[in-house]
């Protein structure tokens, strides 16, 4: 029995107690490597720090202290003393003989192709005190301790098979692999095409295909008929005459002013041009049903929260989609709506009661505003 567990009755939990001597594997956060650095550095396990609530762990490669928290521990496994030196590098373990460190080589371990591996700098977060210099064997290690560094040679991929890869290029027919830059540029257009024969040859050779092949069919052109509703001028006379000038050459109808498009309706007077949606706001409420509801001031209550997956009895959603859809038409005229409509359409996907009662909120406060619409006062500009 532990002196805790006598004091306070408590037994003491160990299940974060480690072999001492393990390997052990710490964590390097983003923003201490770079995009092909390693995610982790390979430790020993020393204990628990004495300062924070961490693992304490003593990295051989760099000989340095590491506290970390985010630690992954391989119990059975310990590290290879025998090295001299041992570093990460992709993972894996390389050892360095005793030749190269005494030809005044600077303790580096390498990769396959011989290029260096840095050390990883962790200075936040990490405790980096130099730890003591270990003592190190002197002598001639065994054959099979030493590795040749940036001897092997890497086959290259599979999809690499077709390219000319570097110096192995020896005449101008192997390079055609190889993108190049060039000042010329395609023509963009067909006078641009027409002036040189290698691409008027190309154009011949790929309607010849065309034609051998059936794929295209002449037709008539279609007609397009383009009904200019509006005509907008800084004066009446400007209008006139325009219109005259177009009747001389086409068949067309004189509507007058503009009252009704697309739905809103316009209102010209010499105060200025008021636009709104009166007709369409009384039509969305009789579709649904609110044409008799109460008014009220305001398109939603003051400090109202919606989130999604509330708690609530799930509504029909196309029946809240075409709810709110309708109430989407209504901004063109009515800016005072948008906040409040914008929001409600952000639960379409899983409406409950408490959105629907949203919605109809807005168009009780459409009710009482079914006038309302915005005025473009005239200017001296």
């Amino acid at each position: 029995m532990t002196s805790e567990e006598c004091w306070s009755g408590i037994k003491p939990s160990v299940n974060h107690f480690r072999v001492f001597g393990c390997i052990a594997y710490a964590h390097v956060p983003n923003n201490h490597r770079k995009k092909l650095d390693n995610k982790s550095i390979k430790c020993v396990h020393l204990g628990l720090s004495e300062e924070l609530k961490a693992y304490k762990l003593y990295d051989p490669s760099n000989k340095k202290i590491v506290i970390s928290r985010d630690v992954v521990f391989y119990e059975a496994k310990s590290w290879n003393w025998d090295n001299k030196r041992q570093k990460i590098s992709t993972g894996s373990m390389i050892p360095v003989d005793d030749e190269e460190d005494t030809a005044g080589d600077n303790n580096e371990a390498h990769d396959n192709n011989g290029t260096p591996i840095q050390d990883i700098d962790m200075d936040i977060g990490y405790d980096n005190t130099d730890a003591e210099d270990e003592p190190e064997e002197e002598g001639n290690n065994s054959e099979d301790d030493n590795v040749q560094l940036g001897q092997r040679k890497r086959k290259p991929p599979g999809h690499f098979k077709d390219f000319v890869m570097g110096s192995e290029a020896e005449d101008e027919q192997e390079l055609q692999n190889f993108a190049v830059y060039s000042s010329l540029k395609d023509p963009c257009t067909y006078d641009e095409a027409s002036q040189k024969q290698v691409w008027k040859d190309d154009m011949d050779v790929e309607i010849q295909a065309i034609e051998d092949n059936n794929t295209w069919e002449l037709t008539n052109l279609l007609e397009v008929c383009v009904d200019d509703l509006i005509v907008t001028r800084s004066n009446q006379n400007l209008i006139d005459v325009f219109k005259q000038s177009m009747k001389r050459k086409f068949a067309m109808s004189d509507l007058g002013k503009m009252k009704f498009f697309l739905g809103v309706e316009m209102c010209q007077t010499d105060e200025g041009i008021f636009i709104h949606e009166m007709k369409y706001a009384s039509e969305i409420l009789a579709k649904f049903g609110m044409e008799h509801c109460n008014a009220v001031s305001s398109p939603i209550v003051t400090g109202c929260k919606l989130v999604k997956n509330e708690a609530g009895k799930a509504s029909d959603e196309t029946h809240y989609k075409q709810m709110v859809g309708s109430l989407m038409y209504l901004l063109a005229t009515r800016p005072d709506l948008a906040y409040s409509v914008c929001l409600v359409a952000r639960f379409m996907e899983r409406p409950i009661e408490i959105h629907i009662a949203a919605v109809k909120r807005i168009m009780r406060y459409v009710k009482g505003t079914v006038g309302y619409g915005l005025l473009y006062k005239k200017t001296s500009i």
